[in-house]
């Protein structure tokens, strides 16, 4: 066996540090890339409820939740249509799922957003959505027979809690009187829905990556608003296709849309499920922040206490999100 000079060894070292560093470094740019995802994708999220209130039912629900989901279906048909091809036998044995998926996150959580920001704030909507894990936590303890701990159990009382203070306006005798703002009702239908959602994706598998299933969902989705796109156009007022409904158009598809949830995907990717649920726990802050400086949309003492019973009640019924 020949000896291997010492110069050949030093180089080899050298290399191999060298190589070591630079994959570390790159790592380490993941990193901190993925954690200013995580801290900008609830911002892009709240654009959606912050539009919502911004337009104040001017552009018809469904025409405008169709064109945002539809643009955003084209821009990811072109970003994965090359997998969904290939992977087209697991697309034809998934697509009931996918149709599934589809119309409960675009059909039952798009339009009643929109309906809802004629009647209700922005921040009212975020933190009404901020009972989705709540209700997430009670459907699998029934359906799935996870553990109802007393820590669970005291969380979901103080997240229901806050939600009453929000919907009531600090005012008991609202509850009392059943006497509900609508657009909280149809958030509250928005967020039930977004619950399964978040369920079937939760329990049901899938052969596509995360892009192309959330591809496929898209155009199930858009599929399955059509009907009610038309139904709406027929029958009462149709989109003005003027600069303000193509630049809210553009918006909601290009950041809430496609924007935030890849963002959200690449946080996760890197960063592991745990402190990605967490840095989304910052949303109903965001909207109400946002919606202060955009819209000048107040920010109410009831808005602090229901937000702060919202978060601790979540804080105590999810679990920290690391172990989940």
């Amino acid at each position: 066996m020949v000896a291997m000079p010492l110069v050949d060894k030093r180089f080899k070292i050298a290399a191999m540090y060298r190589n070591g560093s630079a994959a570390e470094h790159r790592g380490a740019s993941r990193r901190r890339w993925a954690y200013v995802l995580l801290l900008t994708a609830p911002a892009m999220f709240a654009g959606n409820q912050v539009t919502a209130r911004a337009l104040e039912g001017s552009i018809p629900a469904n025409a405008l939740a169709f064109w945002r989901w539809a643009i955003a279906a084209l821009i990811m048909v072109l970003i994965t249509g090359r997998e969904l091809w290939a992977e087209r036998k697991a697309l034809a044995e998934e697509w009931p799922v996918l149709a599934v998926l589809g119309f409960l996150g675009v059909v039952v959580c798009g339009p009643p957003v929109y309906i809802a920001g004629a009647t209700t704030s922005a921040t009212n909507i975020a933190l009404i959505y901020a009972m989705s894990p709540i209700l997430i936590v009670l459907a699998s303890t029934v359906g799935f027979r996870e553990r109802m701990t007393l820590k669970r159990a005291f969380g979901i009382a103080l997240a229901v809690a806050g939600v009453l203070v929000v919907v009531a306006k600090g005012d008991p005798g609202i509850v009392a009187r059943l006497a509900f703002v609508p657009g909280d009702l149809w958030v509250a239908f928005a967020v039930l829905g977004w619950s399964i959602y978040v369920l079937i994706l939760q329990h049901r598998s899938s052969r596509l990556s995360a892009p192309a299933r959330f591809t496929a969902i898209c155009v199930f989705g858009v599929l399955a608003l059509l009907p009610f796109y038309l139904w709406e156009a027929a029958t009462g007022p149709t989109i003005a296709f003027d600069g303000r409904s193509i630049a809210a158009v553009l918006f909601l598809a290009l950041v809430p849309a496609v924007g935030a949830y890849q963002a959200y995907g690449y946080a996760q990717r890197v960063l592991g499920p745990g402190p990605t649920s967490l840095g989304m726990y910052l949303g109903p802050i965001y909207v109400a922040l946002i919606a202060y400086l955009t819209i000048g949309e107040p920010i109410r003492a009831y808005h602090w206490i229901g937000g702060a019973l919202i978060l601790t009640g979540l804080w105590h019924a999810v679990g920290t999100p690391s172990r989940r």
